[in-house]
């Protein structure tokens, strides 16, 4: 993982293309079930698919974005528990601390320098 702006850009694609693949299939169902039995039920085979698409997609930008390979993305094969499996991944690129500076420019305090003769 190159940067922290490269997590946070993957993670954002990654969600918008989940919501996407979400919004999809309920178009997508939501046509097959108003068409009934016509012919025109078959339309609503096209924005599943494209779901599909989006929600492996999705799915794996969001394993890169936590340092897992793309493939893990095959977990969405379950579905919303699919999704919640890869939510509750440890992340692998936790964000480092800044170096703890070991001499700084602030004068030392007569307390911090005097030592204590029991």
């Amino acid at each position: 993982m190159a940067s922290l702006a490269m997590k946070k850009e993957l993670q954002r694609s990654s969600s918008i293309k989940v919501l996407t693949a979400i919004l999809s299939g309920i178009a997508g169902l939501a046509i097959i079930i108003m068409a009934g039995k016509s012919s025109f039920s078959i339309i609503g085979i096209a924005p599943i698919f494209a779901a599909a698409i989006f929600w492996y997609w999705g799915l794996g930008q969001y394993c890169l974005s936590k340092g897992y390979s793309g493939a893990m993305a095959a977990i969405g094969v379950l579905g919303l528990p699919g999704l919640i499996i890869l939510l509750v991944l440890p992340d692998r690129y936790k964000v480092e601390a800044p170096p703890v500076v070991q001499h700084t420019n602030y004068p030392r305090s007569a307390i911090g320098s005097v030592t204590t003769i029991v």
